[in-house]
């Protein structure tokens, strides 16, 4: 689906390319003003989504494509990528180019993923990251503790 933006009246655009969906094709020049946060999905733990992530477009993996397509239409301080923390040493290639933008990267707890990682791979000068943990936290004992549990869990995470 193509959906074609005339006048800029958002505050900001979530594009999913996984699996192949909606993509936004916005006037260059009004790019900049409608876009104040946007997340393009990039590389996630879904194994379904494999066969995507490693098709080539001009001799590039297709999200490194379409990362570097997105940069051209927008700042690092109005563009985030979403990438999953599951392939935290994956960050560290998507860092060499795209150095500055934010990431937000969900995954982190119940999915495997390890925040450690994710720093230690994805950080920039600046930080960069926005690490989710929902489930990792809102699941973190089934008992009747569980608001302890989800307490303790999320200082951890917090702490690091």
């Amino acid at each position: 689906m193509l959906v074609k933006a005339k006048t800029a009246c958002v505050d900001n655009i979530t594009g999913k390319n996984y699996p192949v969906g909606m993509v936004f094709e916005l006037p260059k020049a009004r790019a900049e003003k409608a876009i104040k946060a946007a997340d393009d999905a990039d590389r996630r733990s879904n194994e379904y989504h494999k066969y995507l992530e490693d098709l080539q477009k001009d001799g590039k993996p297709l999200y490194q494509a379409v990362m570097e397509e997105m940069m051209e239409i927008s700042t690092p301080d109005n563009m985030m990528f979403v990438v999953g923390a599951t392939k935290a040493d994956k960050l560290q290639e998507l860092r060499s180019f795209c150095p500055d933008n934010f990431f937000l990267v969900p995954g982190v707890g119940a999915q495997g993923g390890s925040a450690e990682e994710v720093i230690a791979h994805g950080s920039n000068d600046h930080g960069g990251l926005l690490i989710n943990s929902s489930r990792g936290i809102l699941f973190a004992d089934s008992t009747e503790d569980f608001a302890a549990a989800a307490a303790r869990v999320a200082a951890q995470t917090a702490n690091l």
